[in-house]
């Protein structure tokens, strides 16, 4: 219980320190969805971004979600006048949100083929489990935190063990998972009822979001690890 108690801490440790950043992505992107069934125009919008992800396939899921992930958060981290990235971070964050990209349009697909693209409570409830049950803990938060280690290690896959030895892997997989269920149950539950042209555009919005938490954590991780 103490650990995941020190997990949830660490969520909400980094919405606390990036909580203007968070609160002006999130309340931006919920509200151009809820004028997407009030202005035809931006209908339009979303069914054009539909067909070129349909269209462009998992190289536009990739560079997609990796200029979401990367722009949104600097562009929250602008508005409320916080320190930027260092730019030698963006080829490795550019490569590690491009790599989530293409595990989610992957699980997706897998998901619409298997479970159904229908927005019925079973359906999206069933969608949601196996997202935050399997998908997240099992494949997306090890992605992260192996990647992150492997930074933080020099760039070198030998220098991944020494950086997560000592229970520190387990420690950052424990904290990023329960901020991850915090985060995108509700979210991903959303966007799971909503229709087909809206979800993709949300989906980039919220990961751009999820961003500024999953990077404060493991960066965080880093620091307070002692590693160099």
């Amino acid at each position: 219980m103490t650990l995941f108690v020190a997990a949830a801490r660490e969520g909400a440790d980094a919405v606390r320190n990036n909580w203007r950043a968070f609160a002006i992505i999130v309340i931006a992107a919920w509200v151009t969805a809820g004028l997407f069934y009030l202005l035809p125009g931006l209908q339009a919008v979303a069914e054009a971004a539909a067909r070129f992800k349909t269209s462009g396939g998992l190289a536009f899921a990739a560079v997609s979600t990796a200029i979401a992930c990367v722009t949104i958060p600097e562009i929250g981290k602008c508005l409320m006048k916080q320190p930027p990235t260092p730019l030698r971070d963006y080829p490795f964050l550019f490569m590690f949100w491009a790599g989530i990209g293409i595990m989610v349009d992957l699980f997706y697909s897998y998901l619409a083929q298997t479970v159904g693209v229908g927005t019925s409570p079973p359906i999206v409830a069933t969608k949601v489990l196996w997202d935050q049950a399997i998908f997240s803990p099992l494949i997306t938060m090890p992605y992260g935190v192996f990647l992150f280690a492997f930074k933080e290690g020099g760039y070198r896959l030998s220098g991944v063990p020494k950086v997560l030895s000592g229970g520190v892997g387990w420690r950052r997989w424990l904290a990023t998972t329960v901020t991850c269920w915090g985060f995108w149950i509700p979210t991903v539950t959303a966007i799971y009822a909503l229709p087909g042209d809206v979800k993709f555009l949300m989906f980039l919005a919220m990961e751009g979001t999820w961003g500024v938490l999953l990077v404060h954590i493991l960066s965080r991780a880093d620091v307070s690890s002692g590693h160099n």
